[in-house]
């Protein structure tokens, strides 16, 4: 009654927020709709090499007993939390391909209906306690480099994000003392991004930044 290989993998996501345990950073999660669960690979880094291995063999991060749970789509959001967007469907199988044994399951359990009741599920650590994020659409220019510093992924993605789209010049010399003066890495590496999208990058600085203590960042 169980799976044992995944047949409609989907939405693999890396995880890069802060409302999970520290242990879950940087962690690959992947859907399975047609099995009803989201499977958690623990990544390493040995050089350049990448390998990923289940860090609970027999127990999956999240699953179902409800055969119309059918995670399709993971996000995270301005709260560090991790967001599920469940399909919410008994069948799953495009019609036209399903086999007569499915069919008649199907119709015998009533998969087909209810339709139109997804749902988007949001998961959090037990001790995490929600946080009023920045509001980064309305942020200043010096707001959103300092906000290149966030524990959270998405904060830093979506600020790095305004800042190209607002194309201020001020932050060009802000970003710049960022990437040679910043004790966070991440945010060294999305600063220097940041400049590559308002095309403010010269060779002379570039050597410099070659010189920075961190592989990602060089």
């Amino acid at each position: 009654g169980r799976l044992i290989e995944f047949t409609a993998a989907c939405s693999p996501f890396f995880y890069r927020g802060n409302s999970l345990p520290d242990d879950y950073y940087g962690n690959a999660f992947v859907c399975e709709p047609s099995g009803n669960l989201i499977k958690r690979n623990v990544v390493n880094e040995n050089g350049y090499t990448l390998s990923a291995y289940d860090p609970t063999p027999g127990k999956e991060f999240l699953a179902s007993t409800d055969e119309r749970f059918r995670p399709v789509y993971l996000t995270s959001g301005p709260d560090g939390a991790l967001y599920v967007a469940d399909m919410y469907k008994g069948l799953i199988q495009y019609g036209a391909y399903a086999t007569p044994y499915l069919l008649d399951q199907t119709l015998a359990r009533k998969l087909d209906q209810p339709v139109h009741y997804g749902r988007i599920w949001r998961i959090v650590s037990k001790n995490s306690k929600p946080t009023a994020g920045a509001k980064l659409s309305v942020a200043s220019t010096d707001e959103l480099v300092n906000q290149l510093s966030s524990n959270n992924g998405w904060t830093r993605d979506i600020a790095q994000r305004l800042l190209v789209e607002k194309n201020d010049s001020i932050s060009i010399r802000l970003l710049k003392d960022v990437i040679l003066k910043s004790e966070n890495y991440l945010a060294r590496f999305h600063a220097l991004w940041t400049l590559q999208g308002l095309n403010d990058i010269d060779s002379d600085f570039l050597f410099r930044v070659l010189k920075d203590k961190n592989v990602i960042v060089r």
